[in-house]
């Protein structure tokens, strides 16, 4: 049994990618009640998410992300013996962010005041110096095109390394 607790933590962790970073004003994206479910394949928390009609998803096409899923312990362990999930399963109930600070756990190291990138595919995010306009392609810092990421209003407010978390707003 892989999962099986091997060791305890002095203390616990300082937050969970989509934990909200402050107690500064949050704006929802404005749904009606029971408007926004997560999609065919279920949405994971962490990650920004676009929506197509009444459906969320973590993968969208060439415009800004819709939002920004925020943990809500609304994640569900669905896996046949799985250990943990921050999956929201298909069809339910899904609020978004559309401003806040937040953790969010970028696939690189950052440092303050990079400018936050969400994959087009997975709604997973990257971080750089670039600067381009909200909504532009994103390109690396030496200049050659990366495809799949579009620059989101989010910025970096802390450094971390490749897997961390980092504390990203967008006020």
């Amino acid at each position: 049994m892989s999962g099986f607790q091997q060791s305890v933590n002095q203390s616990n962790p300082l937050a969970v990618a989509g934990d909200f970073a402050s107690a500064n004003p949050r704006v929802m994206v404005i749904a009606g009640e029971h408007q926004l479910v997560a999609g065919d394949s279920g949405l994971t928390v962490g990650r920004f998410a676009w929506i197509s009609g009444d459906k969320v998803n973590n993968s969208g096409t060439a415009i800004v992300p819709d939002g920004f899923v925020h943990r809500e312990q609304q994640g569900m362990i669905t896996t046949y013996l799985a250990e943990g999930s921050n999956v929201i399963p298909a069809g339910f109930g899904v609020s978004l962010l559309k401003k806040a600070d937040v953790f969010i756990s970028p696939i690189n190291a950052a440092s303050i005041g990079h400018k936050v990138y969400a994959k087009y595919e997975t709604g997973t995010n990257t971080v750089d110096t670039l600067g381009a306009p909200v909504g532009s392609s994103y390109c690396s810092t030496t200049g050659a095109s990366i495809s799949h990421y579009i620059e989101t209003s989010y910025v970096g407010y802390t450094a971390c390394d490749t897997n961390e978390l980092l504390i990203a707003s967008n006020w």
